[in-house]
């Protein structure tokens, strides 16, 4: 019944001042907002993009949406409603990471969200895992075949990056796209490992970056943003920090247990100095995933159905607000999508770190700095555009 009745909404013909989302809203609406929310909204600067790694979550009830609903509802239907919440200005696109999304069903959400909202797109895994899985699945021609060994033909392959991910992304999202994250899994980076060791896949990347278009792009004439994220510590170095800058890309940020802290990750990486000889940064980029005393699976049945803050963590979201803060202090725009099992609930701590950037900037006088200074200088490479 649901499915029929949003597709009846988005089929209707448009009228003056009418709208995919505010059809949607006969389907799912999103909950009354507090004044103290929109005012929360009013502080954060519109050039930081908070929000979640998903929206179908039936559990954040009264917190995002204005009735009880299905999952199937909400990902067919929930992101007008998610998008209209004072202080989600981007969301995570998880499901691009399992399957790539044709242009017109990503043009189908870009409908759904106001102006100023960002889409986080995960690139699809075929790119960036060099071996099936365990299960031999998730790589096309290669998903037939069982077993970790099994070789992806599509391991770091550009043209499958523009031609499944980056141009769908473009031309059905335009002027919604944000981050592109291109996000590895854990991996062998032993010289006789299937990557061929440290070096040889940092070479790797570089040559697949070199290979993908900076822009502009499609008739909206966009410039993608690519950010890739890592879970291997050997590759927090100055050259993997080095590479990225070369091929204008950012290192996206972890809060994950496999990783060093935010904190110590933009120590390594750098995210928002700009040394001399390489460009600019473009942007922070981070993703905020597991509480670090957590798997997934021990994440999910402990804090499901995500309504309140089971294990806050204030030093991660105060990390985090610093290096946000920082960006904004340069001018640059900042990402960060929390996941439901970094604290308990996504929409919670949001809100939570919304208000620690907007009490930081409050405390900034003109032209000054926040207190900390999470990433630091870099030492040896050139003067930082941001200092503590």
């Amino acid at each position: 019944m649901a499915k029929r009745a949003a597709q009846s909404a988005l089929s209707q013909p448009m009228l003056f001042g009418d709208s995919p989302a505010a059809r949607l809203a006969g389907v799912i609406g999103p909950a009354e907002p507090s004044p103290q929310l929109r005012q929360l909204g009013s502080r954060v600067p519109g050039s930081v993009h908070l929000g979640t790694s998903s929206w179908s979550f039936p559990g954040w009830g009264p917190l995002v949406w204005d009735r009880p609903v299905s999952e199937q509802t909400l990902a067919r239907s929930g992101l007008a409603a998610y998008a209209a919440h004072p202080l989600f200005r981007t969301v995570g696109l998880d499901r691009t990471f399992y399957a790539p999304m044709p242009e017109h069903e990503l043009a189908d959400l870009a409908a759904m969200t106001p102006p100023g909202f960002r889409m986080l797109i995960k690139a699809h895994q075929a790119i960036t895992r060099p071996t099936a899985d365990e299960r031999g699945r998730t790589f096309g021609p290669t998903g037939a075949a069982a077993g970790k060994t099994a070789t992806n033909p599509l391991f770091l392959d550009a043209a499958y990056a523009v031609d499944r991910v980056i141009g769908p992304a473009v031309l059905g999202l335009k002027d919604r796209l944000g981050p592109i994250v291109f996000q590895f899994p854990p991996l062998d980076l032993s010289a006789n490992g299937p990557t061929g060791g440290v070096e040889a896949f940092t070479d790797r990347v570089e040559e697949f970056l070199a290979r993908l278009p900076a822009g502009p792009v499609g008739p909206a004439g966009i410039h993608p943003l690519y950010a890739v994220e890592v879970r291997n510590r050997e590759l927090l170095t100055p050259r993997w920090r080095r590479m990225l800058r070369r091929h204008n890309a950012v290192a996206a940020l972890a809060g994950h247990p496999s990783q060093p802290t935010v904190a110590a990750q933009a120590s390594l990486l750098r995210p928002l100095d700009a040394p001399e000889g390489v460009p600019p940064p473009r942007a922070l980029v981070v993703r905020w995933l597991l509480h670090p005393t957590q798997d997934y699976a021990a994440a999910k049945a402990k804090y499901d159905p995500f309504t309140r803050l089971v294990d806050a963590h204030p030093q991660a979201r105060n990390e985090i607000s610093d290096l946000v803060v920082r960006a904004v202090l340069a001018g640059l725009p900042a990402w960060v999508v929390i996941n439901n099992k970094a604290e308990g609930s996504a929409p919670l701590s949001v809100a939570a770190l919304a208000e620690t950037i907007a009490a930081a900037l409050a405390a900034c006088g003109p032209g000054g700095a926040p207190a900390s200074d999470a990433g630091g200088s870099d030492a040896g490479e050139g003067p930082a555009a941001v200092t503590g």
